[in-house]
């Protein structure tokens, strides 16, 4: 049952403009990165570097109110015109629906988390970053990223 609502959930999600918000931090991100190339300093820090980037920009700015967008993109339907009473009134457990909302905005956000991820790979490769990439470090910072902000988004 909790994984037929979590279908629901993702039709309804795309019949949103949530989609668009998806690619606006990867977007800036990918610009900013660009054009502050010149700024940082060569050899290893420049991984550093984009990582604190992209942790002030899209973790401290853009992360957490996508989040909060989604998650109102994801119960907009029950908010309008009593959908909650509806909702509830059918032969489905309060926990799979909240759960299913749950999981969907964390799917969302771990898109958006490896969207992410892939942009700063990606730039670094086109602007010649040095192959010792350090991934844990930014895998590490992605996923804490993503429990932070799924602790912030709670319904």
């Amino acid at each position: 049952m909790l994984w037929q609502l979590c279908k629901i959930e993702w039709f309804k999600l795309f019949k949103t403009k949530a989609w668009t918000y998806l690619f606006v931090s990867p977007i800036l991100i990918a610009a900013i990165l660009f054009v502050g190339d010149q700024a940082m300093p060569s050899g290893r820090m420049k991984w550093l570097m984009a990582d604190a980037l992209i942790a002030n920009v899209h973790g401290l700015l853009f992360y957490p109110l996508i989040g909060g967008l989604v998650t109102s993109f994801i119960c907009r339907y029950e908010h309008e015109a009593g959908g909650w009473k509806q909702l509830l009134s059918l032969p489905v457990t309060r926990t799979s629906v909240y759960g299913a909302k749950l999981i969907t905005a964390a799917a969302f956000m771990g898109i958006l988390q490896v969207l992410v991820f892939v942009v700063l790979l990606g730039v670094g490769m086109l602007k010649d970053y040095p192959n010792a990439i350090p991934l844990k470090m930014i895998a590490g910072n992605m996923l804490g990223g993503w429990v932070a902000v799924l602790q912030c988004c709670q319904f």
